[in-house]
């Protein structure tokens, strides 16, 4: 990356981490949440605490006080609900979702994937070039994940099989033989 200093480089790349570190505990600590609540329950919650701790932030330091979407013209209002919400919403539904199903371990290695996907898209999107090195690794990550996802399907067959078998081993001795 051209233009930052190497300080910057790891001021970056240890915030990174810390950001990898923590969506994995938020992972882990909403799991037991979303064993007993809707994933659009357990985004609604979760938006609450978040405002309840914003607000006040945004009150203190946000440019007229938080205040300035209520200037904004219908159009941009509509773009900032299109663009920042509804994406916000149906990505953190979506991600709730994934906890749910294939457990926070696989749905948080697929999310690792997203600054990989953001740099893909700006390639794409933007005309941004990546190096050698960036792809390497964004597909070694890719790589991992489909990995572990393959892994844990595996995995929760072989459960399956085992407790087809087990069923069927009980229900063999609950039999009576003639005799």
């Amino acid at each position: 990356i051209t233009g930052l200093s190497q300080t910057d480089l790891l001021i970056g790349a240890g915030l990174a981490a810390f950001s990898g570190v923590a969506f994995g505990g938020y992972a882990v600590a909403i799991k037991p949440v979303m064993r007993v609540a809707s994933p659009f329950l357990g985004y609604g919650v979760i938006s609450l605490y978040t405002a309840a701790a914003l607000l006040p932030l945004m009150f203190m330091f946000g440019e007229n006080h938080g205040a300035v979407p209520l200037h904004f013209d219908t159009k941009t209002f509509l773009l900032l609900v299109l663009t920042a919400i509804l994406p916000l919403t149906i990505g953190h539904t979506a991600y709730y979702l994934a906890i749910r199903n294939i457990g926070a371990t696989s749905a948080s290695a697929v999310i690792q994937l997203q600054p990989f996907t953001v740099a893909a898209l700006s390639v794409w999107l933007r005309d941004e070039v990546l190096t050698l090195g960036q792809w390497l690794w964004g597909a070694s990550a890719a790589f991992g994940a489909m990995l572990m996802l393959y892994v844990q399907h595996q995995t929760a067959a072989s459960d399956r099989r085992a407790n087809r078998a087990k069923a069927v081993d009980e229900e063999d001795l609950l039999v009576e033989e003639p005799g």
